[in-house]
C-alpha cells in the first residue's frame, strides 16, 4: 500500500482506500483506542494522517474526520494540539 496516495482534490479514489486502511491497522494494533501506539511503529502511516486530516474535513465527511482523531490521538496528539482542535471545530 506504501507510499500512500494523495489527495489530489478528490479526484484520487485510491485516497479513500489508504484512508480506511490506515485508520483500520491502528484501530487493529490500539484494541480500538485500548492502547497507545509509537509514531516510531508506524511513522509513515502518521505522517499520512497527519497530513490529510484536513483533506477529510474538505471532504465534509465527520465520519472519517472522527476516525482521523481517533487515530492520530492514538499516538499520543492531546485534545489541545492544533490538528486535534481543527477536526473536533469541525465536527462541533
Amino acid at each position: 500500500m506504501r507510499p500512500y496516495p494523495s489527495y489530489e482534490d478528490g479526484e484520487n479514489l485510491d485516497f479513500n482506500w489508504a484512508i480506511y486502511a490506515v485508520t483500520h491497522v491502528v484501530y487493529t494494533l490500539n484494541d480500538y483506542s485500548v492502547y497507545r501506539l509509537s509514531k516510531s511503529w508506524l511513522p509513515q502511516e502518521y505522517a499520512f494522517l497527519k497530513r490529510n486530516l484536513k483533506h477529510a474535513i474538505t471532504m465534509e465527511d465527520p465520519e472519517t474526520t472522527g476516525e482521523f482523531l481517533e487515530s492520530l490521538q492514538s499516538f499520543g496528539l492531546s485534545e489541545n494540539h492544533t490538528l486535534i482542535r481543527t477536526g473536533m471545530d469541525y465536527l462541533l
